[in-house]
C-alpha cells in the first residue's frame, strides 16, 4: 500500500538568497522547504509512502539543474527523463521518492540537488513500525483464508432472486479491531456486525440480489484488507398471466366486481406492467360509458406488479381492483401488458330490461305525479303505460293510458353523460274526487323486454 503524505519540515532554514528552491507538493499546493531535515512520516514494515517535490526556480534568470541524487537504505528517488534540466525564471520540475521498509527501524537518506547557482542537500527521515496482524477472512467454512484482494463470486443470480455466501472473520490473533464495510448494488449483508473486535470471531451472511440482469461489482473491506465482489443479474422472463373478472361469474350493469390477475406459476421475476380498460357499446346511438372505470387510481389503467414468489399480480399495489359496469350494454375489454407479453378478455354487458331503481307518487289538489328512477342498458326505451286503481283496486277510467316515448328517451340519452340512467316525472291531472284514486303501476318497454313497476301508492 503507498501513502501520499506532506511531510513536516524542522527549523533550520537554508540560505534565502538561493536561486533554486525545494517543495512539497500534494497534487494541489506547494510547501517550501525551508530547513536541512524532513521527516516522510512512519509506516508500518511492507507498506510504502510516496513524496512528491518541485524544484522550483525562485530567481531572475535560468537555472540549470545538474544532478538530483538519493543515497540511503529504504529511500528510492524516482528517475527523471532528462540528466540536466534548465529552468527558466518562476518554471520547475517535479520528482518524487518512495520509502519502503522490510525491518522496524529509523531511516534516513540523503536528497542532493546540484546547480552551478546553488545546490540543495536536504537529510530525509522515516520510521518503520512492525505489521500489524489482520483478522482472517475464511469463506463458507473453508479453513484457508482468503489473501486481501481476492474475488468473491456469485456467479448468475435471477434478478429478484438471491444468491449468498458465508463470511467469517476470525480477529483472534489481531491487533486491533476490523471494521466491516459493504459497497456496490445489489450487495448486502444485513446481519454482519459494524467491526469484530480483537480477539473476537464473527459470521455473517453475505448476499447478491441483482436489482436487474446485468453484471455488477462491488467491496468487502474488513479491516485494511479489500476482497472483490461480483455477480451476474438475469432477467427471468415475466411469468403467465390470466386477467380474471368477478371471480369468473356472469357480469352484468350496475354492479362493482374484482378483477383479479392470477399467473401461471410463483414468479421468478420481478415484472411490471399496465391493466387498461375499454369499453364497446352496444346500446343504440351510445359510444361510451364514463361510469365503467376502476374505482381506485386512474379510471381506466392500473400499474401490475409481479415480485419473485408471487402468485397473483399486484394492481396498484393490491391483490385485486374494484371495477363498476356502469349501465350500458356492450362489452368491457380489459387488456395487460406483463414484460413483454400481452392478454386481453372481454366481459359482455347483456342488454336487459328497464330496470326500476326507485318509484313514488304524489297527490296534490287536482294531479297526480308519478316519480321514478333507474336505467335503460339499451338506451331504447319506447312505450310507458300508465295503470290507475282505486281504492276497491279496481282501474280507474279510461283504463290503461299508453304514451309512446321513444323520441323523449332518444333524445335524452343523446345527450345524456351518465350512461343509461334515467329519471321520470309524469303528472297527471284529475277530474273528480281524487281521493278515490290509491295506487298506480306502470310499465315501460324496450329493446330486451318489459319491465313492471310494483303498485305506486298515493
Amino acid at each position: 500500500m503507498t501513502l501520499r503524505v506532506l511531510a513536516l519540515a524542522a527549523l533550520f532554514p537554508l540560505a534565502s538568497f538561493c536561486q533554486i528552491q525545494l517543495f512539497l507538493f500534494d497534487g494541489t499546493n506547494e510547501t517550501a522547504i525551508t530547513s536541512s531535515g524532513l521527516s516522510v512520516g512512519a509506516v508500518a514494515v511492507g507498506d510504502s509512502i510516496e513524496t512528491d517535490f518541485h524544484i522550483r526556480n525562485t530567481g531572475a534568470t535560468s537555472a540549470t539543474i545538474t544532478t538530483i541524487t538519493l543515497a540511503g537504505s529504504g529511500f528510492t528517488l524516482t528517475a527523471l527523463p532528462n540528466p540536466q534540466y534548465v529552468l527558466a525564471p518562476g518554471a520547475f520540475v517535479g520528482f518524487s521518492t518512495t520509502f519502503t521498509a522490510s525491518v522496524a527501524a529509523t531511516y534516513s537518506a540523503i536528497l542532493d540537488i546540484n546547480s552551478p547557482i546553488n545546490s540543495l542537500t536536504v537529510t530525509l527521515r522515516a520510521s518503520a513500525t512492525p505489521a500489524s496482524a489482520g483478522a482472517s477472512v475464511y469463506l463458507d467454512g473453508s479453513t484457508i483464508s482468503l489473501a486481501s484482494g481476492a474475488t468473491i463470486g456469485f456467479g448468475s443470480v435471477t434478478a429478484g432472486s438471491t444468491g449468498s455466501h458465508s463470511i467469517t472473520v476470525d480477529n483472534t490473533n489481531g491487533t486491533s479491531a476490523a471494521s466491516i464495510a459493504i459497497s456496490g448494488a445489489g450487495f448486502q449483508a444485513s446481519s454482519a456486525p459494524a467491526q469484530v473486535a480483537v480477539g473476537a470471531t464473527a459470521t455473517f451472511t453475505l448476499s447478491f440480489q441483482p436489482p436487474s440482469g446485468q453484471a455488477y461489482q462491488g467491496t468487502l473491506s474488513v479491516g485494511q484488507q479489500s476482497f472483490i465482489l461480483q455477480g451476474q443479474g438475469i432477467t427471468a422472463a415475466a411469468p403467465t398471466a390470466s386477467i380474471v373478472v368477478n371471480n369468473g361469474a356472469s357480469v352484468s350493469s350496475a354492479q362493482q366486481v374484482y378483477v383479479t390477475i392470477p399467473l401461471g406459476a410463483a414468479s421468478q421475476a420481478i415484472a411490471t406492467g399496465t391493466l387498461t380498460l375499454q369499453f364497446q357499446a352496444a346500446a343504440s346511438g351510445a359510444t361510451d360509458d364514463p361510469a365503467i372505470q376502476f374505482l381506485t387510481g386512474s379510471a381506466r389503467t392500473a400499474g401490475v406488479t409481479v415480485l419473485p414468489g408471487d402468485t397473483t399480480a399486484r394492481i396498484n399495489g393490491n391483490p385485486s381492483i374494484a371495477m363498476q359496469t356502469g349501465t350500458t350494454a356492450g362489452s368491457i375489454v380489459l387488456a395487460l401488458q406483463l414484460g413483454s407479453a400481452g392478454s386481453q378478455v372481454s366481459i359482455p354487458i347483456p342488454p336487459t330490461p328497464v330496470l326500476i331503481e326507485t318509484e313514488g307518487g304524489v297527490v296534490s289538489q287536482s294531479e297526480l305525479t308519478i316519480s321514478m328512477s333507474g336505467f335503460d342498458n339499451t338506451h331504447s326505451a319506447s312505450q310507458l303505460v300508465f295503470t290507475f286503481y282505486d281504492t276497491n283496486n279496481n282501474t280507474v277510467s279510461p283504463g290503461s293510458i299508453t304514451m309512446d316515448a321513444t323520441s323523449i328517451f332518444q333524445n335524452y340519452f343523446n345527450g345524456s353523460a351518465y350512461g343509461g340512467l334515467f329519471s321520470l316525472n309524469a303528472a297527471f291531472p284529475v277530474t273528480g274526487n281524487i281521493t278515490l284514486i290509491s295506487t298506480a303501476q306502470v310499465a315501460l318497454t324496450n329493446s330486451a323486454g318489459v319491465t313492471q313497476t310494483q303498485r305506486i301508492v298515493f
